[in-house]
């Protein structure tokens, strides 16, 4: 015997991101993934700012950061031309410039009225007295 389920309703994607800082640097890599928890066999679209349709067509991807990537990600899934979901909602990347190295010089001691400062293999350490 089989059992035939109809769904009223199309099934609406669950994006997540990975790691979840926002936001996120210049060089760092981030990763989505699309979820839809009816059914299986499911193939995927990936959006930015909704409309540029992204080349991607599996559950996760990952993407290097750059200058323009960021923006607002979605995704839905599809297995044939006719059975497709909604939209999933967006989640914001905001992504900032590349963070700038300190490099600080070694030295023995530094100290000033109630406060030394040790810089010992580029680390900087501070005691207040």
């Amino acid at each position: 015997m089989y059992c035939l389920s109809v769904l009223v309703n199309l099934p609406k994607p669950t994006l997540s991101k990975h790691p979840e800082f926002n936001p996120m640097y210049v060089g760092e890599k981030v990763s989505f993934t699309c979820d839809v928890t009816v059914s299986t066999g499911w193939k995927y679209q990936w959006y930015k700012d909704r409309s540029d349709r992204l080349p991607e067509t599996s559950k996760t991807i990952s993407i290097q950061l750059g200058p323009s990537t960021g923006g607002k990600y979605s995704c839905n899934a599809f297995r044939s031309e006719t059975t497709l979901t909604v939209l999933s909602e967006d989640i914001s990347l905001d992504v900032l410039g590349r963070l700038k190295k300190i490099t600080l010089f070694k030295c023995l001691c530094v100290q000033q009225e109630d406060v030394q400062l040790f810089v010992v293999s580029n680390i900087l350490m501070m005691y207040c007295l």
